[in-house]
């Protein structure tokens, strides 16, 4: 080295070809990143089945069949097929109720004898509804000999749709003393 003269930084610039794969790594990254917590969003809130089978019947049973050896599930599907039908086509009648009823509850000028006739029209479509979805568990628990009928009652008391998620212990059983009033506070002292 010189007297006066300083070292010059030597700096690489990077080819353009590297600063593309830059960009298309982190793409790539976070289009994985979003499918993995897609999928653990989805599993942790009832998983395929939730969805698949959403307008197929009752959530707890219709999961507890898909619990089944396949060819059994692929039986009780099959011979289940009108009930399930009939569901779905009453399912899309509650939509189509339940948005009259919301479309007479929004009217300006709000009129009563239309939001009553919509809320009658939604209650009995409920009704009818719920009768169905009973004539399909009736249908399929008849197919079920005595040792699927009792995983399905350890089923519904353990991995049913209301015995998995945070809020279990929520719904336990009272402590055996919860039919004992509490004592009531003690009277004020006067002085």
């Amino acid at each position: 080295m010189t007297a006066g003269t300083e070292p010059q930084s030597v700096r690489a610039k990077a080819p353009r070809w590297m600063k593309v794969l830059l960009v298309v790594s982190l793409a790539v990254n976070l289009a994985v990143a979003g499918a993995v917590g897609t999928a653990i969003w989805r599993f942790r809130h009832g998983g395929p089945l939730a969805t698949a089978y959403a307008v197929s019947g009752p959530g707890n049973l219709i999961a507890f069949a898909a619990s089944l050896p396949h060819g059994r599930r692929q039986e009780i599907w099959q011979r289940t097929t009108d009930e399930r039908r009939l569901l779905r086509a009453l399912r899309a009648e509650l939509r189509a109720a339940r948005l009259d009823v919301q479309t007479s509850l929004t009217a300006d000028p709000f009129d009563v004898a239309r939001f009553a006739a919509a809320q009658a029209r939604l209650h009995e479509t409920e009704s009818r509804a719920r009768a169905e979805a009973q004539k399909l568990v009736l249908a399929i628990v008849k197919m079920l000999d005595s040792t699927e009928r009792a995983a399905l009652a350890r089923w519904q008391a353990t991995e049913g749709p209301r015995g998995r998620g945070p809020w279990r212990a929520w719904r336990r059983p009272p402590p055996a003393d919860a039919g004992v009033p509490p004592e009531p506070p003690p009277a004020p002292v006067e002085k």
